[in-house]
């Protein structure tokens, strides 16, 4: 039997200094099903909710790596992408997250990709994105769908895992 090592680079998590006050969506049960998107989160950032109504404050791309390749031939000023929406899985210790996290950028993976990027090609829109409850969702302009946005936490912005098997957590050790 072969064991397989496999060689990992451990990354510093830099995060930026000005950090945003978290935030969470208060009544996502009144929003349509139409207008949500369900997310994971890649980079909470500040795990705040973010809005966006222009194009330039987002990107979306099939990958992170494509992302980020984006992020960095951005001409414009970096400042304004205030988020990241990506199709296929992506690692929060990537180098591409670790990239982003360190510029503040929030990262999330949409698991309704097409009708997000719909989103995105309306004319007019506002999106908000929940890196607590993995959500994103789009106000309607015309039709007032108020989004109560709350101050504080409603879910730890890290996901919970576990470096052990849940087997092992009841295994007694030895005192002696």
């Amino acid at each position: 039997m072969f064991h397989k090592i496999s060689v990992v680079q451990a990354r510093p998590l830099n995060r930026p200094n000005i950090v945003p006050s978290p935030k969470f969506h208060r009544n996502i049960t009144k929003i349509r099903t139409e207008n949500l998107v369900e997310a994971t989160t890649v980079v909470s950032a500040g795990a705040t909710v973010i809005k966006i109504s222009r194009r330039d404050q987002i990107i979306a791309a099939p990958t992170l790596n494509e992302a980020l390749y984006s992020v960095s031939i951005q001409t414009s000023d970096k400042k304004t992408i205030a988020a990241i929406v990506v199709q296929e899985d992506a690692e929060p210790n990537s180098h591409e997250a670790t990239v982003l996290a360190s510029d503040g950028k929030l990262v999330m993976i949409a698991h309704n990709y097409e009708k997000f990027t719909m989103w995105l090609n309306s004319p007019i829109f506002n999106i908000y994105l929940d890196p607590q409850q993995e959500i994103s969702s789009m106000q309607e302009l015309k039709n007032e769908e108020s989004i109560n946005i709350k101050d504080g936490y409603i879910t730890h912005p890290t996901p919970l895992k576990y470096p052990f098997p849940p087997i092992l957590w009841r295994v007694p050790l030895n005192t002696k």
